[in-house]
């Protein structure tokens, strides 16, 4: 290979990667004005944007010229996850900033702090409710085999016929209910849940 042809590889390549380096401080940029217009969705949409390009938080990123900002991405998502009403996604979030240990040395730990404890105070015990639900669902399963051992008594032979079909519904319905649960805690949805 020529020096020529090299030299040309290597700079497409650099051309490339300032791109892609470009494109993440353009997503940054553009999610901090959305949060400063409390557009939390548009927000959060470009902060994905900006951690699929580099998710590492940083100090100091040089955005152009001589501007340079703290590189939290993690944090604003967070921040925007619970604007709109994502707890959930929110603490996530907030989690993978801490856990990258810059946010603590700047400015925006106290309020992710406060934005923190305000939110896991909202965030349900999906197994806490889960398990009462499991409960629940036991013992209806408990009830129907009950009225199932009660098939061979004499004393119901007469009506026994006229009870299959519903007993039959409700092991349907049991099982029915038992997938519906497995389905909701899988997506951590508390109401289905419940």
């Amino acid at each position: 290979m020529t020096l020529a042809r090299r030299t040309g590889i290597v700079l497409v390549l650099i051309c490339l990667a300032g791109a892609a380096f470009a494109d993440f401080k353009e997503d940054y940029d553009d999610a901090l004005k959305a949060i400063e217009a409390e557009n939390w969705a548009d927000a959060a949409a470009r902060l994905e944007s900006a951690i699929s390009d580099n998710g590492e938080s940083q100090e100091r990123v040089r955005m152009y010229g001589m501007r340079f900002i703290p590189y939290l991405p993690h944090y604003y998502l967070g921040l925007a996850r619970y604007r709109l009403g994502d707890c959930q996604g929110a603490i996530d979030a907030w989690e993978t900033a801490l856990s990258q240990g810059v946010v603590q040395s700047q400015d925006e730990y106290s309020r992710l702090q406060s934005d923190r404890q305000a939110c896991e105070a909202q965030v349900v015990d999906i197994s806490a409710i889960a398990a009462n639900a499991e409960s629940g669902l036991d013992a209806l399963e408990v009830a129907i085999e009950d009225l199932q051992n009660l098939k061979g008594e004499d004393l119901l032979a007469n009506e026994w016929s006229s009870w299959e079909g519903t007993l039959s519904e409700g092991q349907s319905g049991l099982s029915r209910m038992r997938n519906a649960l497995d389905d909701a805690v899988q997506s951590k949805d508390a109401d289905v849940i419940e």
